[in-house]
């Protein structure tokens, strides 16, 4: 078990093609064992405002992670601030700091907590430094998923009925609202997949 990407995508297609599944592969390649909703989401891996990581994903969908990415300095940078941190994603909205509170937050595993056969959630700061705080953000990822994308829609929709009479017309329009609406529903199938 390491934190060296190459490390773990050398690892991981070794024991791809030795026959393994994708959760030998992560069991072995982060320690742990992963649960049931992380597998689900990715084979799904749905259209979300939610940024994925790289590591874990690509590794879980059959080989190593393509070679540096967008994230991939943010995510070292995160494991820098905890190295029992498993990043998964980056929660994403509006840039103005107004809406729902996992804008901007790395969602996190602990491997503790894998370990321990939980799968709770932390959140750290998008520019994760030393003095961060790290913040309990529920019970697991679909759950916090849940939370971040109702919050959303909630604010979207209020957003929309508020900037409604404004000169040239609303922040958003019905198309924003009923996308927000989906990528709820989207993660309510998920959950009912999982359990």
């Amino acid at each position: 078990m390491t934190n060296d990407h190459q490390s773990m995508a050398r690892l991981a297609l070794a024991l791809y093609e030795n026959g393994s599944g994708p959760r030998e592969v992560l069991r072995e390649c982060y320690g742990v064992g992963f649960p049931e909703e992380f597998f689900v989401v990715s084979e799904a891996m749905p259209q979300l405002m939610f940024h994925y990581t790289i590591l874990p994903w690509a590794l879980a969908r059959g080989g190593p992670p393509r070679t540096a990415g967008p994230l991939d300095s943010l995510e070292r940078r995160v494991l820098d601030r905890d190295p029992d941190l498993i990043p998964l994603g980056l929660c994403l909205g509006d840039d103005d700091g107004t809406g729902p509170d996992l804008d901007g937050e790395f969602l996190c595993y602990r491997r503790s907590e894998l370990a321990a056969g939980r799968s709770t959630l932390v959140s750290v700061a998008f520019e994760a430094n030393p003095e961060d705080p790290i913040t309990a953000r529920g019970s697991s990822l679909l759950a916090a998923l849940h939370e971040h994308h109702v919050a959303n829609a909630t604010w979207t929709e209020q957003e929309r009925r508020r900037t409604a009479g404004h000169s040239g017309g609303s922040v958003f329009d019905d198309e924003d609202v009923v996308a927000a609406r989906e990528c709820v529903a989207d993660i309510e199938e998920l959950r009912r997949r999982v359990r």
